[in-house]
């Protein structure tokens, strides 16, 4: 996960500089070319292994059973509804390319605001590998307030290096993810794991399309920073929420 968000810091730095220098088209053309390449490396580096036979069952009977055994265990669904909360805070890169224009700027400006999400999330995923394990579970419910409260500070309209802070900010609280990943995987047993994160991953995608839409629907009739910091209030809240189960759903100490 860290290799992805290091990536994705890489390639919106580059991305934004590339569309400066060559413009949108060669950006692209540049992008298609990285394909290709990957697209040899896999067909000269990774052997052919045929799938097992498929068992017959339908996609959505995949994810209703997926939701049985979400549901079965109230802590597996608290890290569900923790996780959906991403599709709130995703607004900020949602609708980076008008808000690089209300601050003034150009493609850079689009993918230094992209890549401050992912950066944040690198540093937080590093510091929590120093955290033990037993220690982390306590953080999700703080972590996810904060990743949503953190844009609640573009309410203020900050320049390009304030609003490049928050959107750091956010994505080093974002990391909670990554302890409510491996939780979700010690609370699931084998049997039923590719199911339950099956549904799982569905959520966190439907949720995150849907927060996308929004956020570009909203900033279509308010200003890109009201947006982003309307997002963070209305994430605080779902947070908030998301937490309390989390809470609620710890079995009672004996």
């Amino acid at each position: 996960m860290m290799l992805v968000q290091v990536g994705q810091v890489a390639g919106f730095a580059l991305g934004g500089l590339l569309v400066a220098l060559i413009g949108t088209g060669g950006a692209l053309l540049a992008d298609a070319v990285s394909f290709a390449a990957s697209a040899l490396f896999l067909v000269a580096g990774v052997r052919s292994r045929p799938p097992r036979e498929s068992s017959g069952v339908r996609w959505w009977r995949h994810v209703r059973a997926g939701w049985t055994v979400v549901v079965g265990d109230r802590r597996r669904l608290a890290l569900v509804a923790l996780g959906c909360v991403s599709g709130i805070y995703i607004a900020g890169e949602a609708i980076a390319a008008p808000y690089a224009a209300e601050l003034g700027g150009g493609a850079v400006v689009v993918g230094l605001l992209l890549g401050a999400y992912a950066l944040g999330n690198v540093i937080g995923m590093a510091a929590l590998s120093r955290i033990p394990p037993d220690r982390r579970a306590p953080l999700l419910g703080p972590l996810a307030v904060l990743a949503c409260a953190a844009l609640l500070g573009c309410a203020l309209r900050p320049d390009l290096p304030g609003t490049l802070a928050l959107l750091t900010l956010s994505g080093v609280a974002s990391s909670y993810n990554l302890i409510a990943n491996t939780t979700f995987v010690q609370l699931t047993p084998d049997a039923q794991r590719a199911q339950a994160f099956g549904f799982a991953l569905t959520a966190l995608r439907v949720s995150q399309g849907l927060g996308v839409v929004l956020a570009g629907l909203a900033a279509e009739r308010a200003a890109p920073h009201g947006v982003v910091a309307g997002a963070g209030a209305i994430g605080v809240v779902a947070a908030l929420g998301a937490a309390a189960l989390w809470r609620r759903a710890q079995p009672e100490p004996r």
